[in-house]
Parts: structure tokens; C-alpha cells; sequence
């Protein structure tokens, strides 16, 4: 007994000298964010830094160094100024404790000048309210808590997805707001613990992303929040990320009544594991395997099976295969660095190798292009038919009837340029991107893939070109408070080939006053 309590104090004096020594908050997972952690990755020769699974937490890095996270060092002369420019609107810190409170918002007015139908008299506007808790209990603990509630009127281009989706992209279910506006919430959340270096592990509800690019093929954050588990272990020396998250997803489907006292949704499940590499600091290799699993068939809701919590990543696409209940799509992602400044990156998925049904991600992003904070990202998809659906449609690859990889779908073709600058508080943003997108079966997620046939003359195509400016003030770093003033051009054409084309256009000039922690997607 003596030797083994021996051996006990010696392996807690172990664990007790892995415990991590900073907090576990995520890094919000919004672009600018994003940016300027990759920036600071390119440009420090010691750091090894696994990219491509998102959100990072603050323990991974020296957050000391990069521009949105470190302590911001500019002078405040007047009284209750900070609360404005560099500091939470309420916060508590004592010793290893913190507890903040911030408002969140989007105020944006504006006017589409080519809209020239019955809906042209709306006022367009956005009115989105909302707070957050943030805080760390000790170096090992922290927590978030927030939640939007939103009412708006939007671009005729928009409107047409809500009322054809009944979900408004990346913030879930609607409900009618004075006849042609829309009402809707997202509410997230997580509480992260990192008990050992090595060790971090999540639970919430929030949004996960795969990749390196401004779209990822495999899992990204353009759907609405889900229920999510998430463990995470490194190796010691930094080269070596195991990811796993295990989901609760949904449809827009209920349950029938005589089940629940109120008519629910029909739920699925969804795994996720993604196993990242770095042999050299320069080069990050990923594997990524997800998998939509049966909650619901003939007979009523059913247990998720105890398989999909196998935290081994391909033993469950060798068990299910891709013909199966279960739907799986698995990809590889790959960065190499060049310099201090560039970096080329890719993705490759596919949920139907038999079938030759393939995704493909070039990029290409240049930090620091001929000045400082100048940067240039280049970005070509393209997903083959039918990607993301499955016979079963409750099984298809989505949650609340958005994709949970790229936002359009399945048969598209997309380029996409943004030119980022930013000089000192000042932003600015130029993003053109260009999808060509089949409005056949092949096109949709919801179709069955085996009844896909091809036709004797082309399936109908959507083609769209949208240009994006923004520019404005970045007022508050520690909340990304904003104000933008920006352009949309957007010509959405479809083409028929069997009768006249049809086109739409968008010219959107709008304002906005808000706190910019999570993407919004409106170019697909």
C-alpha cells in the first residue's frame, strides 16, 4: 500500500504539471478573427498550430500577439469611454476569475435600387438584438452563453431563398413578420475544460468548421447552431490533432402528433472526426470523416446506434459504407505554406466515390500583399451532382434544410476573390465570387441520388455573379463592434434552355452599426 500511494501523489504531481495556464475560451468564428490568427501563424517560424478545425481556443496560441485578442493598448482620456472602444460593457476580474457582459446587435438600414416589383416599397431593413456572458472560472474552465433575436425586411434575391427553404441561412426557422419580413433567433452556447494540456473537451451548442477556405466542402458554419460534443486531444509535441464531435441535428419535418404532446422535429444524429497532421510547421494534412445517422423511420423515432460514438476515425465508413441508412462523406484537407506570406490550400470530399461524385477546393491567400494587412485570398469549388443528398431524405447531409458543407449544394461551380485591408481601426472588404449551380435533381440535396438520370437536354442552370464592398470602423475589438457601410451588385440568372431565361438583379446599398462575432452568409 505505502508503494501505491507512492505511485498515486507521483501521478497526480504529473497531471498537476500538465494542467494548461491559460483560459479556454473559443476564438469567435467569424473571418476577421480568422485572419488575424492565420496572419500571426505565418509570420512566427516556432509555432506549431493545427488550422484547419474550428474554433481554436485562446490556450493554443500566444493571443497576446494577435490584433482582436491581444490587450488593446490605445489612450482613453475621458471616463466610460473604454466601455466604448476597448473594453466589455460589464466585467468582473479577480485573480483566475472573469465574468463579462456585452450587448450584441445589427442595426442595418438600406435600399435595393434594382428592384423594381410590388416588393421595391418595402424598407429593407435589420434589426437584430442580443447579449452574451463570457467568462473563465480558473485556467482550466470557461464558458459563453448568447442569443439573437432578429426581425427584418431583405433583398427580393434573399427573400426568395427564405420562402423556398423556410430557414434564413445560418440562423434557422422563420416565422412571418408584417407579411413579407421575417422573425427568428439563435440562441449558443458552450462550457469548455481543458483538465490536461492535451485535453480540451466542449459542450453546447454552437457551430463547427473544417477547412482552410472561406467555404468548406465538409463541415462549415453556413446552417444554424446544433447541440454538439466535442473532445479534442494534441500530441505533446504539437503535431499530431485528433477532433471528435458528435451532434444533434434536425430536420424541418415533424413527428406526427399521436408521438409528443406538440408535433416536434424528426432528429438525426451526425459524427464528426478529423484527424490533422503537421509534418513540418509548414504543412497541414487532415482527414475528415462525417456521418448522418438514422434517428427516425417506419416505426417511430429509434436510438442513435452505440457504433456512432466510436471514436476511431474511418472504422465506421468500413461498417456503414456509403450505401447504407447511415450517410457518410468523407475529404482530405491539405496546406503548405510558402514564406512568411502565402499559403496554397485544398479540399477534396465525397459521399458517392462508386458514382464518381466528387468535391474539389483550390485556394490561395497572399497576408501582407505589397502593404501591410493587404490580403488577397483566391478560392475555387466545385461539388459534383447530388453531393450532400441521400436516398432516405431525413439522411440527407444537412441541418434545418441547409447544407453542412458548402452553402449552394450539390452540381456547383464556384471562383470567389476578397481583398481584405485594414489600417488600424479602419476595415475594408471587396469579395466577388461567381456560381454556376444546376436547378435539376442532380442540384438539390433533397433529390434521391439513385433516380438522378441524365437528360436528353441540359438540366436548367442558375448562374450567379454577386460583388460585395464594405468598408468602415472596427470601434471595439473585444466584441468586433462595427460600423459598415457597403454595395451589393448581384445578377442571379436562370436558363431554362427550353423557354426564356430569367433574370434578376440586385443593387443594394445599405448601412450597418453592429457587433460582427459570427459569419453571415448571403452569397450562394
Amino acid at each position: 500500500m505505502p508503494h501505491l500511494n507512492k505511485y498515486i501523489t507521483l501521478f497526480i504531481l504529473m497531471l498537476c504539471g500538465q494542467f494548461t495556464t491559460a483560459q479556454q475560451k473559443n476564438i469567435p468564428l467569424t473571418r476577421l478573427f480568422t485572419q488575424e490568427t492565420e496572419r500571426f501563424v505565418l509570420g512566427d517560424s516556432t509555432v506549431l498550430f493545427h488550422q484547419a478545425a474550428k474554433p481554436a481556443i485562446e490556450s493554443d496560441l500566444d493571443i497576446h500577439k494577435i490584433y482582436l485578442l491581444a490587450k488593446d493598448t490605445i489612450k482613453i482620456y475621458f471616463p466610460g469611454v473604454g466601455k466604448f472602444y476597448k473594453h466589455h460593457l460589464l466585467s468582473i476580474k479577480k485573480d483566475d476569475f472573469f465574468i463579462a457582459a456585452d450587448p450584441l446587435f445589427d442595426f442595418s438600414l438600406g435600399k435595393d435600387f434594382a428592384d423594381t416589383t410590388s416588393y421595391a416599397g418595402k424598407q429593407l431593413f435589420t434589426n437584430q438584438r442580443g447579449l452574451q456572458f463570457i467568462g473563465d472560472i480558473g485556467k482550466q474552465f470557461s464558458f459563453q452563453t448568447s442569443f439573437y433575436e432578429t426581425q427584418c425586411f431583405v433583398p427580393l434575391y434573399l427573400k426568395h431563398f427564405v420562402d423556398s427553404t423556410g430557414t434564413f441561412p445560418g440562423f434557422g426557422r422563420v416565422k412571418a413578420y408584417n407579411l413579407n419580413g421575417y422573425d427568428f433567433a439563435m440562441a449558443n452556447g458552450w462550457i469548455s475544460y481543458t483538465p490536461l494540456k492535451w485535453l480540451n473537451i466542449q459542450f453546447g451548442q454552437g457551430k463547427q468548421f473544417f477547412g482552410h477556405g472561406y467555404r468548406s466542402l465538409l463541415l462549415s458554419d453556413a446552417a444554424f447552431s446544433y447541440p454538439y460534443l466535442r473532445a479534442r486531444l494534441t500530441s505533446p509535441d504539437h503535431k499530431w490533432q485528433y477532433t471528435a464531435t458528435y451532434a444533434s441535428l434536425q430536420t424541418l419535418e415533424r413527428l406526427p402528433l399521436k408521438e409528443v404532446p406538440e408535433a416536434l422535429f424528426k432528429r438525426k444524429g451526425g459524427s464528426f472526426q478529423y484527424l490533422s497532421w503537421l509534418p513540418t510547421k509548414k504543412l497541414e494534412l487532415g482527414l475528415f470523416e462525417g456521418i448522418i445517422w438514422e434517428r427516425y423511420d417506419s416505426t417511430g423515432t429509434i436510438p442513435q446506434p452505440y457504433g456512432a460514438y466510436l471514436p476511431v476515425i474511418g472504422v465506421n465508413t468500413l461498417l456503414q459504407g456509403f450505401d447504407g441508412i447511415n450517410h457518410v462523406l468523407i475529404g482530405m484537407n491539405a496546406r503548405i505554406q510558402v514564406g512568411k506570406h502565402q499559403c496554397f490550400y485544398g479540399q477534396v470530399a465525397t459521399d458517392q466515390p462508386a458514382a464518381g461524385e466528387f468535391g474539389f477546393q483550390l485556394g490561395y491567400k497572399y497576408f501582407d500583399l505589397l502593404v501591410k494587412n493587404l490580403d488577397l485570398q483566391l478560392e475555387w469549388n466545385n461539388l459534383g451532382g447530388s453531393m450532400y443528398a441521400h436516398p432516405e431524405h431525413l439522411q440527407s447531409y444537412t441541418h434545418v434544410n441547409q447544407p453542412l458543407g458548402h452553402p449552394t449544394g450539390p452540381a456547383t461551380d464556384e471562383l470567389l476573390a476578397i481583398l481584405n485591408y485594414r489600417y488600424k481601426r479602419l476595415i475594408a472588404q471587396f469579395k466577388y465570387n461567381s456560381i454556376v449551380h444546376s436547378l435539376g435533381p442532380d442540384g438539390s440535396w433533397a433529390s434521391n441520388p439513385d433516380l438522378v438520370y441524365n437528360n436528353i437536354a441540359p438540366w436548367p442552370t442558375r448562374s450567379v455573379t454577386q460583388l460585395d464592398v464594405q468598408a468602415g470602423v472596427n470601434f471595439n475589438p473585444v466584441t468586433n463592434f462595427q460600423i459598415i457601410a457597403g454595395y451589393t451588385s448581384r445578377s442571379e440568372k436562370t436558363d431554362y434552355n427550353w423557354s426564356a431565361d430569367q433574370t434578376m438583379k440586385t443593387s443594394y446599398l445599405y448601412i450597418s452599426l453592429r457587433t460582427n462575432l459570427i459569419n453571415r452568409y448571403s452569397d450562394f
